[in-house]
Order: structure tokens, then C-alpha cells, then sequence
């Protein structure tokens, strides 16, 4: 029969040798080489975790003040427009109120300048009327008879002038 160590040539005090240094690197390397790693390895996982956890928490906060400024701006906006409104509103109200004064004001200079023209008319008819009789009369003796009696057509030329001045407009 065979020996699998013989097969190998393995030597027993060589082998345990080099198990023994072996093993005595591994915890050296343990020790001082792997822990320090894994540890270090661990603190930058849980850095990375926290800045994560930050990152994640800024994110959600700046979400919140970025939907609160939308709602601020929403909410301008709408007080610009009713604020926009009203003074539209106020500017309609006002322009009416300036056009109505405006029309009873024309109304009035209307009435004002009848009643001037009206005035002036009668008293250009009674300053002149007298001279519209004598000329009507002068006319009438003209065409009709140079020797009518004025005297007693004067009554109706007077007449006719007052009905004449009376039926203007």
C-alpha cells in the first residue's frame, strides 16, 4: 500500500515548519494588517452611509422649501392678478365717473350756450326789429303803392316780424 504523504514526499517536521510560519504570518497579517483594513473599510462604509443618509435628508428639505417658494409664487401671483383686478375694476369705475361728469358737464355748456344764443337771438330781434318794420315797409311801399299809409301798416308788419322771430328755432 501506498502512503498519499509518501507519495508527495512530504516530509512531517518541514511541513509543520512552514503550517507553523504560515499560520504565525496569517495572524500577523490579521492583526495588524486585515483588521486595521476591515476597520478602516468599515468606517468609510458608515461614512458613506451617513453622508448618504444627508444627502437623502438635504434632498427631502430642499423639496419642501422648493414646493413652499412654488406655493409663495403661486400665491403672488394670484394677489398680483386680484390686486391687477381691483385696479382694473377701480380704473373702470373711475372712467365712467369721468365720462359721466364729462357728458353732464357737456349737457350743461349745451343748455348754457341755447339759453346764450337764445338771449343773444332775442336781443339782436328786438334791437334790430324795429328796423325789420321799416324795412319790410319800405319794401311793401316799393312793390305794392309808394303812397300806402305806413302808419297803419305798421301794426302788422310789427305783427308779422314777432310771429317770424317767435317761430324761429
Amino acid at each position: 500500500m501506498i502512503y498519499p504523504l509518501a507519495a508527495l514526499s512530504l516530509q512531517l517536521p518541514l511541513f509543520v515548519g512552514h503550517l507553523a510560519g504560515f499560520l504565525l504570518l496569517y495572524y500577523v497579517l490579521r492583526k495588524f494588517f486585515f483588521e486595521p483594513i476591515a476597520a478602516h473599510l468599515e468606517t468609510r462604509n458608515r461614512e458613506f452611509a451617513d453622508a448618504a443618509q444627508e444627502l437623502e435628508a438635504q434632498k427631502k428639505d430642499l423639496e419642501a422649501k422648493t414646493r413652499e417658494c412654488a406655493e409663495r409664487v403661486a400665491k403672488a401671483e394670484r394677489a398680483a392678478y386680484a390686486k391687477t383686478q381691483e385696479l382694473a375694476r377701480a380704473a373702470l369705475a373711475r372712467r365712467t365717473e369721468i365720462v359721466s361728469e364729462a357728458h353732464e358737464k357737456m349737457v350743461d355748456e349745451v343748455a348754457n350756450a341755447r339759453r346764450s344764443i337764445l338771449a343773444e337771438r332775442d336781443a339782436t330781434l328786438r334791437a334790430l326789429g324795429p328796423h325789420i318794420v321799416e324795412l319790410a315797409l319800405d319794401v311793401t311801399a316799393h312793390l305794392a303803392d309808394p303812397g300806402l299809409d305806413r302808419a297803419a301798416l305798421r301794426p302788422t308788419a310789427e305783427r308779422l316780424v314777432q310771429e317770424t322771430a317767435g317761430a324761429a328755432p
